[in-house]
């Protein structure tokens, strides 16, 4: 299986359509989406419906998810935009662990989680 997780700012636009589907190739695609708020928080899951099957999918605030099924078992995927403002961190983490309740250990996670362990990871040389 080959999984791409690309932070791809203003997905909505012509311009970046067009370099995903360059990427993409295939026609036989399916997806699901979980729209931006503003600037910020689109997350799209594309997959090739010949190459994957997906048995379900879960849509939450901050974070998309599928459960591809494959010969070897399941596995889900997440992909997550987690907020930036310390107030509203909170519900993303609730959510992320309602999910994990869910997903257990066949969980691939791949996004922008907005967090930081300490101050100094803020800062680049």
């Amino acid at each position: 299986m080959k999984i791409l997780s690309w932070n791809i700012r203003g997905s909505g636009s012509l311009t970046k359509r067009m370099a995903i589907r360059s990427i993409w190739g295939s026609r036989f695609k399916s997806w699901v989406l979980l729209p931006a708020v503003g600037r910020a928080g689109s997350i799209q899951i594309l997959w090739d419906v010949w190459r994957a099957r997906i048995t379900s999918s879960f849509i939450g605030e901050c974070l998309v998810s599928i459960l591809v099924e494959e010969s070897g078992g399941e596995l889900w995927f997440s992909g997550i935009y987690s907020p930036s403002r310390a107030s509203c961190r909170s519900s993303f983490w609730d959510e992320l662990a309602r999910l994990w309740g869910i997903c257990d250990y066949n969980w691939c996670l791949g996004g922008v989680f907005n967090v930081v362990r300490d101050v100094q990871e803020k800062f680049t040389i």
